[in-house]
């Protein structure tokens, strides 16, 4: 990437944070230098948070729940996908992984499952529903009848992803909506196995529902630069491998419930995190007794907050705390 495109990238995602910041209620001037962003984020109340489980989706939306239970299509794996007509131009709105595709205003056809395709350009605008929101929305519906070892549906749809379903889908893959996501859920037998990157950069997602995620061995970036992100429910962590970078610059969270963690794994950026999430990370991890070491990172301001006989949980099952 050449200097000139590392600096556009930098000024496009100092606004974009701006932006997430000021949707939260945070007054930001032009003249508000950069480093003092996070002392913004540190100001956005944390009662405003809507559990993701609690969240609904607009009434003029296509209502993709029913659609996706009224669909008879004969396929083992099926998703749908409410989008709007705000496309982010600097950005390629990409859909593969699905052998059949079926869109909002009427039109079917079929792909390789390997081929990657851009969608932006494929709909008839005229079929679009008014939100009273100002936008208009779409959907489209992938299907395949592939086994739970071969799926690997990777969907990327930045800033213009909303409302996502996925409906008995087995993959070894994860999908991506960055940026920005109100919504999702999860229906029938959904698991993954890589979680890798999964909400990076949905800089306006504060909370995520209760996902299966039993599954899951890869949750490398999860939720890396989710600056809004503040509360994560029950994640099954049983199987995972690599936690690497999962909270990177998670500013804001202080609600989290992680069943265990096997490795290396920094919380030092989330100076917020309540006491009992932090006595849940603590009992959350393997006892190393025997092993090599591995590190917790919680900070100095998370560390304080615990006794010597808490911060012992960690120790004693041959942690590192910093």
């Amino acid at each position: 990437m050449a200097t000139s495109d590392k600096l556009n990238y930098l000024i496009d995602t100092k606004q974009a944070i701006k932006t997430a910041i000021q949707n939260k209620g945070v007054e930001i001037a032009d003249s508000d230098a950069f480093r003092s962003y996070a002392d913004k984020i540190s100001s956005i109340p944390q009662n405003v948070v809507q559990e993701a489980d609690e969240w609904k989706p607009e009434p003029d939306w296509w209502d993709i729940e029913t659609i996706l239970e009224n669909d008879t299509e004969d396929y083992a794996q099926k998703a749908i996908f409410l989008l709007t007509d705000q496309l982010d131009s600097g950005n390629i709105i990409n859909i593969q992984g699905f052998a059949h595709y079926k869109t909002s205003d009427g039109q079917e056809f079929n792909k390789n499952i390997t081929e990657t395709f851009n969608i932006s350009n494929i709909f008839d605008i005229s079929q679009d529903k008014e939100c009273s929101k100002g936008y208009k929305t779409r959907y489209i519906i992938g299907y395949t009848n592939l086994d739970n070892t071969t799926i690997n549906a990777n969907i990327n749809i930045p800033y213009n992803s909303i409302y996502i379903i996925y409906d008995n889908i087995y993959t070894n893959k994860k999908f991506n909506a960055r940026r920005f996501l109100e919504g999702i859920k999860t229906k029938n037998n959904c698991r993954f196995t890589n979680f890798s990157g999964m909400f990076s950069s949905c800089y306006s997602l504060q909370s995520v529902p209760n996902l299966d995620t039993s599954s899951g061995t890869d949750f490398s970036n999860m939720f890396g630069i989710c600056y809004c992100l503040q509360s994560v429910p029950n994640l099954d962590t049983s199987n995972g491998t690599d936690f690497s970078n999962m909270f990177g610059s998670c500013y804001c969270l202080y609600k989290l419930n992680i069943s265990k963690i096997s490795t290396t794994l920094s919380f030092s950026i989330s100076s917020f995190l309540t006491y009992l999430s932090l006595l849940n990370i603590l009992n959350a991890l393997v006892d190393l007794t025997g092993q090599d070491a591995k590190t917790l990172t919680l900070g100095t301001t998370n560390i304080a907050k615990l006794t010597d006989e808490e911060k012992a949980i960690a120790t004693d099952k041959n942690w590192i705390l910093k």
